[in-house]
């Protein structure tokens, strides 16, 4: 066997744009004097305006369930009322309707974007105060949040935030994440949460690593192939090699920062619910397992030596 390196119809939800004049408040009222904000696209909740039934308003939820996926990427959790919040964070984008394939085209116009986070978010139509204005009138913002990593339902943990009495929530969250390129004989990518931890050991070959800030799974399908080759041209006694019949691809993060592709090589399959390895601490920072993908051989490889080849 070669050496390896062992590592430890809601669906686009269009809202009329509002009028491009300032929100006009009461005269009389004590948000008069203060600054307006730029004015969502989003459809609003207004009887009554809490945050409460911002939350119950199934226009939200409706749009986000019936969200279609675009072509490149994999949902990764629908409609939930938070946010993710976690590293790699890259910009975000006011949209002006609740469309997955508009989000993908800011994801795709951005280097290093491997997912998006759309949502519907309650905000104030003029700045709060504390003293003028704690609880002004609301709207609502269709936000588009781009990430350079894995985001998950596990990441979605802003759940909101008060901005003096006025509480910010958030309804319809889905979330994307980018497939990478499919892979010549192998069938895939299926997208995990974590990395594969076999419950059979001896079906592990080992990990290739190459160093880089993104996932690379050409090199492990390459490498895979490549220790087949080997393998079967040094056969054991009774004609038996360890075929890599599949390799579980995914990126590390330490402190946020990508360390390279890794490339688990196993002799056969492994999926979920196996993909359990997310991470771990190591000394005062959090080793993140990110954009982790499965590829399985096609046809899969015996690990025996035709009659003829003995």
């Amino acid at each position: 066997m070669r050496s390896t390196i062992i590592l430890s119809s809601l669906a686009s939800l269009a809202v009329a744009a509002p009028a491009a004049a300032p929100i006009v408040v009461s005269s009389g009222s004590s948000c008069a004097s203060q600054p307006a904000q730029p004015d969502g696209y989003g459809p609003k909740t207004t009887n009554p305006d809490t945050a409460d039934a911002f939350l119950a308003n199934d226009v939200y939820s409706k749009a986000a369930s019936s969200a279609h996926t675009p072509p490149g990427f994999a949902q990764s959790f629908v409609n939930l009322q938070a946010a993710t919040t976690t590293s790699n964070y890259l910009t975000y984008y006011d949209l002006q309707s609740y469309d997955p394939s508009v989000c993908k085209a800011k994801c795709d116009a951005v280097t290093g974007c491997t997912a998006f986070n759309l949502y519907f978010e309650r905000d104030p139509s003029v700045l709060p105060d504390a003293s003028l204005c704690p609880n002004p009138p609301s709207f609502t913002n269709v936000k588009c949040s781009l990430w350079g990593t894995t985001i998950t339902s596990a990441t979605a943990t802003n759940s909101g935030q008060y901005r003096a009495s006025f509480h910010v929530v958030i309804a319809g969250s889905n979330g994307y994440n980018k497939l990478p390129p499919a892979q010549s004989g192998f069938d895939g990518p299926t997208p995990f949460t974590g990395a594969i931890v076999a419950p059979d050991a001896s079906t592990y070959i080992g990990v290739k690593f190459q160093a880089g800030t993104s996932l690379n799974t050409t090199f492990c399908a390459t490498e895979c192939i490549a220790n087949t080759a080997y393998d079967r041209a040094h056969p054991n006694s009774d004609g038996s090699y360890a075929p890599c019949n599949f390799f579980n691809a995914w990126v590390g993060l330490l402190g946020g920062v990508a360390d390279g592709t890794h490339c688990a090589e196993y002799t056969k399959p492994w999926g979920k619910p196996y993909d359990t390895n997310y991470g771990q601490v190591q000394g005062n920072q959090i080793y993140t397992v990110t954009q982790s993908f499965g590829y399985s051989l096609d046809p899969q490889d015996s690990g025996k030596l035709k009659v003829s080849e003995n």
